[in-house]
């Protein structure tokens, strides 16, 4: 049995929690409450001996607490203490002597000397001593260049095309002045030489432009600055065009009028007309020029009875704008229309040839298949030459007679 000692203790012990809850069970509940539901927890109250679970109010979630952004900055570009080139890289260096203008030779780095000079090794020079040993050289970074990557030239080098041409174990800026056939080039270089050479030694020139590689395309008139005269005195067929001053037309002269002219091999009239911005091909009778057609746009009608026109590929002298000319009627034709130019041409074929701006009239007299496919083989009885051409540079040739286009025959 309980002593009287003890159930007094045990009186205490029970009681005393009630009164404390009493006592403050508004400040006790109210941080229980809120303790639970932070917590994820729930409370549960002994009342009169039984366990029941709380009647909690809605509690409102604390505020969600704000992510910390931690960025990472990257630096990818060079350091200032890093070299330009790295030892063993190809580059290509240029010589500021007299006579050696435009000319880059391909050498390798060997050692950073300084932080803008370097040693390189040229590849196709050699010491003067014994003449085997490879030449190097101290060199400043400013006359250095990464080596420029490879470029294809899809089908032929143009007229006016700024190139780097092999010569003389360095590679020289020049421009192509002159398409002497389909394997060779007439360039003009800085050092204002012309030279004839073959397309295989030629590349498309580049320019190394902060840090980048960006493709040549300057103007004309940029060419002539840098190249002097780009334009070629010549009385064949790889001649120039010279400029002929017009009058200026009369008020009442705007509107073309009919115009009587004979066609080709017959001897019949029409009326034919030209009105301003269509497209025509002009014929040329001047020396060298025989036998060629210029695709050029129609100005104008002058009260002469003839047409001033703007060629779409030739220049004037100076090369600053397209070519203007006056024009009789007779040497004025539609465009001929588009023919099949997919089909094999054979020999003896009539054709036209796309060479140094226009179109030449020529007759096929040779075949063959080569790398880039046909090729062919034209003489032009105008000049009593023969040069060859890939396919794509040909088209059948037609005549324009009594206002009708109709292929020409075998000769």
């Amino acid at each position: 049995m309980m002593k009287e000692c003890d159930f007094h203790y045990a009186a205490t012990v029970m009681h005393k929690p009630k009164k404390r809850l009493r006592e403050f069970g508004d400040a006790a509940d109210s941080h229980c409450y809120s303790l639970a539901d932070q917590c994820g927890l729930r409370l549960r109250r002994r009342i009169n001996g039984d366990w029941v679970p709380p009647l909690l109010p809605p509690q409102e979630k604390p505020p969600e607490m704000k992510k910390k952004v931690k960025l990472i900055i990257k630096f990818t570009g060079k350091s200032k203490n890093e070299s330009k080139f790295k030892k063993g890289e190809t580059v290509e260096v240029s010589d500021g002597n007299e006579g050696y203008k435009g000319a880059w030779f391909v050498a390798t780095v060997i050692d950073t000397l300084e932080k803008e000079r370097f040693l390189v090794e040229y590849r196709d020079l050699v010491t003067n001593d014994d003449g085997t040993r490879p030449l190097k050289e101290e060199i400043d970074a400013k006359f250095i260049r990464p080596s420029p990557p490879y470029v294809p030239n899809f089908g032929s080098f143009k007229k006016l095309q700024e190139v780097d041409a092999w010569y003389n174990d360095a590679w020289w800026e020049g421009v192509v002045v002159e398409l002497v056939n389909t394997t060779e080039c007439s360039v003009r270089f800085m050092n204002n030489e012309v030279l004839k050479i073959e397309c295989s030694k030629l590349r498309p020139h580049q320019d190394w432009i902060n840090g980048k590689w960006i493709m040549s395309s300057k103007e004309p008139s940029e060419l002539v600055k840098k190249f002097g005269d780009v334009m070629p005195k010549a009385n064949n067929l790889a001649g120039t065009k010279l400029i002929l001053k017009y009058p200026i037309p009369c008020e009442n002269a705007k509107q073309p009028t009919a115009v009587i002219t004979r066609t080709l091999y017959t001897g019949s009239k029409f009326d034919l007309h030209f009105y301003k911005g269509e497209k025509v091909e002009i014929r040329s009778d001047e020396k060298g020029y025989e036998g060629s057609w210029y695709t050029a746009t129609v100005v104008d009608f002058l009260h002469n009875g003839k047409y001033l026109v703007e060629y779409l590929t030739l220049k004037t002298e100076d090369l600053t704008e397209p070519l203007k000319e006056e024009v009789n009627v007779s040497d004025i034709r539609p465009c001929p229309p588009e023919v099949d130019r997919f089909c094999r041409y054979v020999t003896r074929q009539r054709v036209d040839v796309w060479f140094n701006d226009g179109w030449w009239e020529g007759v096929v007299s040779n075949v063959a298949y080569g790398f880039n496919g046909f090729e062919y083989k034209v003489y032009f009885w105008t000049s009593n030459e023969e040069l060859e051409f890939e396919h794509c540079y040909l088209r059948p040739h037609q005549d324009w007679i009594d206002g009708r286009w109709m292929l020409a025959s075998l000769v």
